[in-house]
């Protein structure tokens, strides 16, 4: 992927976050892109393939840095943590463009259906395998870790989205859930 592809795939990513889909013009993702609206077009057939793309452009971005970040550190609970901080960072700082996703999703191909679906299935394996880790360290008693990152991932997701619907930063509430969380399950 070129620069000019990247380009244009972070201007979609504002425009439509600020816009919504259907206010979202190619013609204003090309201008904050700094290239001709044809440009656009040569690289993407049409304004949903644009949206798809950058979808998939996101997604694997955010896959990638939150490897790096959890490569950061050996700590199984700050692994978790900051898991969880990647999902409060891209809610507080993109919800609205998460909401134009998920409206959007629907009417979205399949092939970004079944992406959604399998991110999500990778972000649980994710925190299934670090519970396992912590389980054979001795860290967490045994439990069912499946089930575990099922209810993590939701509990902090509605923690995140709580706080992101109501405009606040009560970092006390986020961390105290995360800690209850985490006690439940520890040695």
């Amino acid at each position: 992927m070129n620069d000019k592809h990247v380009k244009i795939l972070m201007a979609a990513k504002d425009v439509f976050e600020k816009q919504g889909y259907h206010g979202a013009k190619v013609a204003e993702i090309a201008k904050k892109a700094d290239v001709g609206k044809g440009t656009v077009y040569e690289y993407f057939e049409s304004k949903q393939v644009l949206f798809e793309q950058m979808i998939i452009f996101l997604i694997q971005a955010g896959q990638e840095y939150t490897n790096k970040l959890i490569a950061s550190t050996d700590d199984v609970i700050e692994k978790l943590r900051l898991i969880s901080e990647v999902q409060a960072d891209i809610i507080k700082n993109h919800g609205q463009l998460f909401n134009v996703i998920l409206v959007r999703l629907n009417e979205s191909s399949n092939e970004l259906k079944t992406l959604f679906s399998k991110t999500r299935d990778r972000q649980l394996d994710m925190i299934e395998a670090l519970v396992n880790q912590g389980i054979e360290s001795g860290i967490f008693k045994p439990c069912n870790s499946k089930h575990f990152a099922i209810v993590f991932k939701g509990a902090m997701l509605q923690v995140h989205m709580s706080q992101a619907c109501d405009g606040s930063e009560d970092e006390q509430l986020k961390n105290d859930i995360f800690d209850n969380l985490i006690t439940s399950i520890k040695s």
